[in-house]
């Protein structure tokens, strides 16, 4: 009897998880809501050695939102990486701006080297798309 699937791939798909298909990416949407509708705070998933005035920028998003999707953020404030400040490239993003869920992430997780006013260009230039995220915008539609 011949067997069409190799012994190593599975017969059938893993079933999928309905509560959280479709809700984060795509739609650029909080993923989660309590049953009376309210959205569920994600902050305490995030990193707390965030430079203060990162995490003042960003603890409406961290609320909001379970991960960091710099990209997006970008698009939505009208930026690229490369408009990012010098000492900062190089550097996890995701980490710098919250958290990094990247088990062998090639970037650098030190920001020692940064100086507050780095960080505060930084701030300045990705507010609008921080802004515009929690508010419920989406790439494009500005």
């Amino acid at each position: 009897i011949h067997n069409p699937l190799p012994t190593w791939k599975a017969s059938r798909k893993p079933p999928r998880d309905p509560i959280h298909r479709g809700t984060w990416g795509s739609n650029f949407t909080s993923s989660d809501a309590t049953d009376d509708g309210n959205e569920v705070d994600h902050s305490q998933t995030y990193d707390r050695n965030v430079p203060e005035v990162v995490k003042s920028l960003m603890l409406p998003y961290w609320k909001k939102f379970p991960g960091i999707q710099v990209r997006t953020i970008c698009d939505l404030g009208g930026v690229t990486l490369s408009d990012f400040p010098q000492a900062i490239q190089g550097v996890c993003f995701n980490k710098l701006l919250g958290k990094c869920n990247n088990y062998n992430c090639p970037h650098s997780h030190d920001f020692s080297n940064i100086s507050n006013g780095d960080l505060r260009m930084l701030c300045h230039i990705i507010e609008p798309g921080v802004r515009a995220a929690v508010e419920g915008y989406r790439a494009g539609q500005r």
